[in-house]
């Protein structure tokens, strides 16, 4: 992958003429940005991180992500939380425990002018 992107940015470039021979590239770059504070879902309490969804799926506004158990009262419900902003899923939590204030997911939308 790395040479064939070597190969069509010099034939961009100028470099290499236009009959070279290059692969077409096998995925197609999305300008992503993050914006505010809303792209991301952090924990609110103290437990054992659940996750709900996966690096590179797309969420919607509100939608479900996770949840939050608590590991010193085992017997409550766990806390539920939500995306407050949708997108495509970024950075995902990987330790199980967290902290109040640790990010749990990040979420990148579509570039805009």
């Amino acid at each position: 992958m790395g040479d064939q992107s070597l190969k069509r940015c010099l034939k961009f470039l100028g470099i290499l003429p236009d009959s070279f021979p290059t692969e077409a590239p096998k995925f197609q770059t999305r300008m992503m940005n993050m914006q505010t504070e809303e792209n991301y879902v952090f924990a609110y309490e103290e437990g054992m991180f659940e996750p709900r969804v996966e690096v590179g799926d797309e969420v919607e506004d509100g939608q479900f992500a996770d949840y939050i158990w608590n590991v010193k009262q085992p017997w409550k419900e766990p806390t539920e939380l939500t995306f407050k902003r949708g997108g495509v899923v970024f950075t995902k939590r990987h330790p199980a425990l967290c902290q109040i204030g640790d990010t749990l997911f990040f979420t990148l939308n579509a570039y805009q002018d």
